[in-house]
């Protein structure tokens, strides 16, 4: 079944709310105009990775999914697959009201996959080079399954930049008697644990060695990753909502063992880590993911980026 893009959800919340307001309060200003029905008739103001406004007139009415693109960059085109990093504003098509917004927060990642956003998403992305600044209007009948939309939702979408959204590089082939891995079509990897004790000491093995800059201790990095206990269960896996993570990386922000095997690694690198409760979440371990003080843990990480 095709997943919701998470923001979109939040957004249709937002919008409801907006709606509730814009019909009830003597405050609200009109929308003035008349319809606009062509999406490049939008009035979008405001510099690339800055707050925007959106000028609806008399409100925006559209029957199906509608893009342009608002500031050309001069980056590489976002490609199918690939993770792609942006800053967001969503608007009431009727009142032009803004409502959830990025832009005073943190960018978001999310990978340019039919399987992970709903369609209106990937055709105004795919082929746009970063930097560039879109509007997208999205209809109710395009909002996907399960949304319970009522209006269209404007969105403003920056590209700050685009990335390989899996490991690219050197395969690398792995000594015997460790977890084995075999990726998915995207990239997801199925983790076998051996049926042996765990190991008592830090393991990093590189599985894939990439081509990009390496990962330096302070830096933020963008990664799709699995983690399972060593009975096999896994505990977390951002492939699962194909959604990237951001990490800051040799700083004590992550579990130690991360900050270990990540930092000097290249960017495009997918690495194994076997992380004993030492250099995990010590003898408290996590009890929000199910992890206690004797549980040893693996990982595979992408690395997909670092800033």
């Amino acid at each position: 079944m095709r997943r919701l893009l998470a923001l979109l959800l939040l957004a249709l919340l937002v919008l409801a709310a907006c709606g509730d307001d814009a019909s009830t309060s003597d405050d609200e200003e009109e929308p003035s105009g008349p319809p606009i029905t062509d999406i490049t008739d939008l009035g979008v103001e405001g510099e690339f990775s800055e707050s925007a406004t959106v000028e609806v007139g008399g409100g925006f009415e559209t029957e199906s999914s509608a893009s342009r693109v608002v500031i050309e960059g001069s980056g590489a085109p976002v490609q199918p697959d690939q993770a792609v990093r942006l800053d967001f504003a969503i608007f009431n098509a009727t009142t032009g009201e803004a409502g959830t917004s990025t832009y005073e927060a943190q960018a978001q990642n999310l990978i340019l996959s039919p399987l992970a956003v709903i369609p209106p998403f990937v055709d105004a992305l795919n082929g746009v080079p970063a930097g560039s600044r879109i509007v997208l209007a999205v209809p109710p009948a395009d909002a996907g399954e399960g949304a319970t939309q009522t209006e269209t939702a404007i969105f403003v979408l920056d590209v700050e930049e685009s990335f390989a959204g899996r490991a690219t590089g050197t395969p690398e082939t792995p000594p015997a008697g460790l977890p084995t891995v075999a990726l998915g079509d995207l990239g997801k990897p199925t983790i076998t644990i051996p049926a042996t004790e765990a190991p008592a000491e830090l393991l990093v093995q590189p599985l894939i060695t990439g081509a990009g800059p390496p990962v330096t201790a302070g830096q933020t990095a963008t990664v799709m990753y699995t983690g399972l206990k060593w009975d096999g269960t896994q505990f977390d896996s951002s492939w699962d909502m194909l959604t990237p993570r951001d990490f800051p990386i040799g700083s004590g922000g992550v579990i130690p063992g991360w900050d270990v095997a990540l930092v000097d690694r290249p960017v495009g690198s997918q690495i194994l880590m076997v992380v004993p409760p030492a250099q995990g979440y010590g003898e408290a371990g996590n009890a929000q993911a199910g992890i206690s003080g004797t549980d040893t843990l693996v990982f595979v990480v992408d690395i997909l980026a670092a800033r």
